[in-house]
């Protein structure tokens, strides 16, 4: 399917499952589609990614456990994926102008649902604002204060596995933010892509930022054969931890059977371009979590093996199991101080960028 079909089936789905989302006020597209000619191929294991906007109070806005809530389905052999969001992030054009999460998108024509016209009102003074030198400034500070939240988390990753792969699945989540940052100083579409975060560092001579954050993680030490081997074994424990979860888990919303793909093809994608880092990285964050799901609820006659495949994991990564991963906490967030040192001097050399 391209970009425009893809498109039509999330309206359609949106229209038809209208009585089903009491208090929802309006919807439209976030992530890689808004950026995409209509023409252009969307691979079929890619996410749909939208946000659906509620007026406060709509029981849909409830968390019932740990986690987020957020819309996870396929309908005609697109994967939708749903982030619900309160109105009030939309209050006021500043209120979007400031968060990241948001405001690319309203730039551009990514509209879904908008019975009353109030996100087309948004888009002009969005639109006009973005490139002003104190929001984009407030956006660096939205990915910083996220941050915060994200070292908040290893707590619980240390709580749940204390064999530190929870851990490591965390450091990985870093890139995401990272890559986030680096889009926002350079007024591109937010991705948390790795590649991505690549592309942006080569562009500005500091590759040796993308080198120093693989390493920590221990990503370089996965070859394109191991990779293979691991890919294999990650596939067989995703889909029995498809079968088996019961307990709340950080990466719930991707251990759906219908998400195989975006796992599996999607890794070898990236291994089929050469990027080998970035596919490494994908296999691990859907690998351990699934282990993880395993060795909580799966049966107990699997759970000596993958507790060996755990540790195996950990061991080609450089880690021991139970060691602990204070020093490569610390010496990523010294790199991601260089990160925002590097977002800061983005956005001063840009000359898009105006007071």
């Amino acid at each position: 399917m391209n970009v425009q079909q893809v498109k039509q089936i999330a309206y359609e789905w949106l229209t038809h499952n209208l009585v089903h989302y009491p208090g929802l006020c309006g919807a439209h597209f976030v992530g890689s589609i808004t950026t995409m000619p209509d023409e252009a191929y969307f691979p079929a294991y890619k996410d749909v990614d939208m946000h659906l906007i509620f007026k406060e109070g709509s029981p849909i806005l409830e968390n019932h456990g740990p986690f987020a809530n957020l819309l996870e389905i396929e309908y005609r052999g697109a994967i939708l994926e749903g982030g619900y969001k309160p109105a009030s992030e939309y209050q006021t054009p500043e209120l979007v102008l400031a968060n990241p999460e948001i405001t690319h998108h309203l730039t551009v024509d990514s509209l879904i649902y908008d019975p009353d016209g109030w996100l087309k009102a948004l888009q002009e003074p969005v639109r006009r604002e973005y490139a002003r030198r104190k929001w984009v400034m407030a956006r660096i500070d939205f990915e910083r204060k996220g941050l915060e939240w994200w070292k908040g988390l290893r707590q619980f990753a240390h709580a749940s596995d204390t064999s530190g792969l929870a851990e490591v699945n965390l450091l990985g989540y870093n890139y995401a933010y990272m890559a986030s940052l680096l889009c926002v100083a350079t007024l591109q579409a937010p991705s948390g892509n790795i590649n991505t975060m690549r592309n942006i560092l080569v562009e500005y001579n500091r590759l040796d930022l993308y080198q120093a954050a693989m390493e920590i993680l221990g990503l370089p030490n996965i070859s394109a054969a191991l990779l293979e081997t691991l890919l294999v074994e990650g596939a067989e424990a995703f889909d029995l931890a498809v079968r088996v979860r019961r307990s709340p888990n950080p990466f719930q919303h991707k251990l759906n059977p219908h998400q195989r793909g975006y796992f599996v093809d999607k890794c070898r994608s990236l291994m089929d371009a050469g990027l080998i880092d970035q596919a490494a990285g994908w296999m691990l964050a859907f690998y351990s979590s699934s282990i993880n799901v395993i060795l909580a609820d799966g049966p107990e006659e699997v759970k000596p093996a993958y507790v060996r495949r755990r540790n195996k994991l950990l061991e080609i990564l450089g880690i021991q199991p139970q060691e602990s991963l204070d020093g490569r906490f610390e010496r990523i967030m010294q790199i991601n101080e260089q990160f925002f040192a590097l977002a800061g001097d983005m956005v001063r050399s840009n000359p898009n960028i105006f007071d």
